[in-house]
C-alpha cells in the first residue's frame, strides 16, 4: 500500500478515534450512565483521557513517523487493548460496550 494511502487511513482512523472517544465522555460524564452501574467508573475516565492523550499524540507524531506501516500496527493494537480495556472495566461480556470488540477487529 502506498504512503499516501496509509497515511490517508490513519488521519480517517483518528478521526473516527476522536468521535467515539468524544461520544463515550459525553454519554458518561453528561449523562451520568456508568457513575452507579460500573464498579470501575473512575478507570473509564482515566481511560477516556489517555485515549484523548494518545490521540493527540499520534496527530503529532502522523507526519513525523518513517515507518508508517509500524506505527498502523501500534495504533490498532492500542486500540484493540483500548477496548478489551473499556469492557473489563464496564462489566466484561455483559458489558454495553462488547460490541465495541467488533469496530476495532
Amino acid at each position: 500500500m502506498p504512503d499516501h494511502a496509509l497515511l490517508k487511513r490513519l488521519k480517517a482512523l483518528q478521526i473516527f478515534r476522536a468521535f467515539f472517544v468524544t461520544f463515550l465522555l459525553g454519554t458518561f460524564l453528561f449523562f451520568e450512565i456508568g457513575h452507579y452501574k460500573f464498579p470501575y467508573p473512575n478507570a473509564i475516565l482515566y481511560l477516556i483521557l489517555s485515549l484523548y492523550l494518545l490521540t493527540l499524540i499520534y496527530t503529532a507524531l502522523l507526519h513525523r513517523v518513517r515507518n508508517l506501516i509500524a506505527f498502523a500496527y501500534i495504533q490498532m493494537s492500542v486500540d484493540a487493548l483500548s477496548a478489551i480495556l473499556l469492557i473489563f472495566f464496564t462489566g466484561g461480556i455483559e458489558s454495553w460496550f462488547s460490541s465495541v470488540m467488533l469496530l476495532t477487529v
